[in-house]
């Protein structure tokens, strides 16, 4: 399903569903939100790659579950494509800002 559920929004602002609401079923894969949640059979997987900054900071790499029924087998698999580095760095002069990114590079 392609949509968002209440247990796992977190505090956004956005639409959703609640879990009670959707039709009976042994497993619920979703999509739409970019977020690892697993609760009982409501599984966001996340994206296999991450596809902005934050989602970079936050998550690392990508994933996805292989799910077997009956019994109910749930593993979640990494997709690690990259090193994901992050930079903390306070730039205070935009003419110099790319030096300094590279310097710190080099330092990793």
């Amino acid at each position: 399903m392609h949509t968002s559920i209440k247990g796992a929004i977190g505090n956004l602002p956005i639409e959703y569903i609640n879990e009670e609401e959707l039709p009976k079923a042994e497993y619920y894969a979703l999509g739409h939100l970019h977020v690892d949640y697993q609760d009982d059979k409501f599984i966001y997987a996340g994206p296999t790659f991450p596809n902005n900054l934050q989602e970079l900071e936050e998550l690392q790499h990508g994933s996805f579950y292989i799910v077997e029924l009956k019994p109910l087998k749930i593993t979640r698999k990494e997709i690690k494509i990259k090193q994901v580095e992050v930079l903390d760095l306070e730039i205070s002069n935009a003419l110099t800002a790319t030096d300094k990114k590279i310097e710190e590079l080099k330092k990793r």
